[in-house]
Order: C-alpha cells, then structure tokens, then sequence
C-alpha cells in the first residue's frame, strides 16, 4: 500500500470524524443551560437544537471558526434572506468538505488508473479548495441579499407614490405613511406598518425609525423619504411633489441597473457562442491539417 493511499484514506477517515463530532450532542455546561431556561421569548430561536445536518454542522463550525480574525459573519445580509447563522456555517462546512474530498476523490481515481501525482501537490490542492469552498457562502449570501435589497426598492418606489397620493389627499405626514403601507400586503409594507404603530406606542416620530428600517435592511432610499416626510411633518412643507420625482428617480435608477444586467448577460452569451465556432471550424479543418500532417 503506498503513501498516497495511506494519505487519502487518513483524510477521508479525518473528514467523517469531524463529521461524526459535530453530529454527535455535546454534554451542556450548567451555566449554559441555565441562561436557555431564563432566556426571555426573542432569544429562544438561538436557543432551540439543530433541527439537521447543516445546522448541527454550523453549530460546531460557529464555535470553532467564529473568532478568527478573517470571519465575518454579515448578519444584515442573513437577517434580510432569512438564514440563521447555523445555516450560513453549516453551508460553509458542506463547502468545505466538499472542496478538500474533491482532491482526493481524483487522486484515488487517478491512482487506480495506475497514474502517480505526488503527495504535496495532493495536499496543497485539498487545504486551497476547502479554504476556497468555504468562503463561497459569503458570495451567495451577497448575491441573495442584493437581489433582496433590488426588490425592496422596487416596493419602496411603489410606496413613496402612495405616500404622496395620501399627502395630496390632505392626509398628515404619519398619517399618509401609515394609510400608503396599508394598501399592500407585502412584507415590507407590513414591516412599515407595524414600525409607525410602534413609534406612535412609544410617542416618537416615524420618520426616525423609518430611517432606522433602512439601515437595518440596508436600503439608504429610506433615509431620503424619511428626510423628505420629516420636513412635512415638522414644517408642514409640501412634499408631494418632492415624493413623486423621487420615486421616478428610483425608477429611472432601477431600469438603469437592469438595462446592464442585460447587456452584461448578452455580452456573456457571447463567450460560448465563440467557443462553439471554433469548435465547428475545428472539426471542420482537423482531416485536412492531419492529411498534410501524415503526407
């Protein structure tokens, strides 16, 4: 049996004990048990067992990566796609497990195919693609929540128009915020509706925690609309016509943004429609260059 053999199956046994590890229950600490059982009604989520692999796989993966310095967990982004952080790690362990067996799956293969690949080079190729793999969650919890971040804004143009149809109505400032976001039952609206019946439970103003909203969800457009309805509610400006060319502005922006994305996706089909050209062309050449080759 030689070393590579020795070194895959080292491996592969190392992988299915982390596995087996992060599976199996650990014996709770008594202080931690007892903070679950006092923990008020909003920290239970956190609090609940791993419901499956994944999560159970981002619990170990949480405690054992969570504190060094290159990890950062973008809980803005998570809480707007709806992931747990035991998701998100979990997600990052699949990865990173699958990019480390990969290497070793090929090197088996190649080696029963009787083909030699030194050790080092094995080696290397395993830990770069776990530490590769492991990051592509970030891409993808980026990608969701930008997509996310674009659909809101397509909500909020919508709501800043009927916010300036109440104005022009004679509604007041946080009266007209409150009807415009109950003329949808879209999340966002419900979000907003249930931020203006808070502030007005604690008497503060709506426009602060409007502006509160965007930077939890990340969409600064909230912070001008708030600005814009802070003025009218505080020096009884009018501002319907301020609301209607920003939302037009949004909208305008957002075909922008959609007018690149579809070029840059026409200009990306491009790529494989030149690759099957040469392709054909090759095909097309190959007896001739191999008749003057062998003549």
């Amino acid at each position: 049996m030689t070393p590579l053999v020795l070194l895959l199956g080292g491996g592969i046994g190392a992988g299915l004990y982390l596995i087996i590890r992060a599976l199996t229950p650990a014996q709770p600490a008594l202080p931690a048990a007892i903070s679950r059982l006092t923990a008020t009604t909003s920290d239970q989520p956190s609090s609940l067992p791993p419901a499956d692999l994944q999560e159970r796989l981002g619990v170990w993966t949480e405690r054992v990566v969570a504190q060094l310095p290159m990890i950062v967990t973008p809980d803005r982004d998570l809480a707007l796609i709806g992931w747990s952080t035991r998701k998100f790690y979990g997600q990052k362990a699949l990865a990173s497990l699958v990019g480390f067996a990969f290497p070793a799956v090929m090197s088996l293969a190649a080696y029963l195919a009787q083909i030699s690949l030194p050790i080092p080079v094995t080696l290397g190729v395993m830990l770069i693609l776990a530490v590769v793999f492991f990051f592509l969650p970030d891409i993808e919890v980026r990608q969701r929540a930008a997509s996310q971040r674009t659909h809101y804004r397509r909500i909020i143009a919508a709501y800043v128009d009927f916010v300036a149809l109440a104005r022009i109505s004679g509604a007041a400032a946080t009266q007209a915020m409150s009807d415009a976001a109950r003329v949808g039952d879209n999340e966002l609206f419900v979000r907003i509706q249930q931020m203006i019946e808070r502030s007005r439970l604690r008497g503060t103003s709506a426009w602060n925690d409007l502006r509160e909203l965007g930077d939890e969800i990340g969409v600064k457009e909230l912070h001008e609309i708030a600005d814009i309805v802070r003025l009218s509610g505080e020096e009884g400006a009018s501002i319907w016509e301020n609301l209607r060319s920003h939302a037009h502005s949004m909208r305008n922006a957002q075909l922008r943004t959609e007018q690149g994305a579809a070029n840059a996706r026409s200009e990306s089909m491009t790529i494989p429609l030149t690759v099957l050209v040469f392709a054909f062309v090759g095909l097309l050449l190959a007896p001739s260059l191999l008749t003057l080759a062998t003549s």
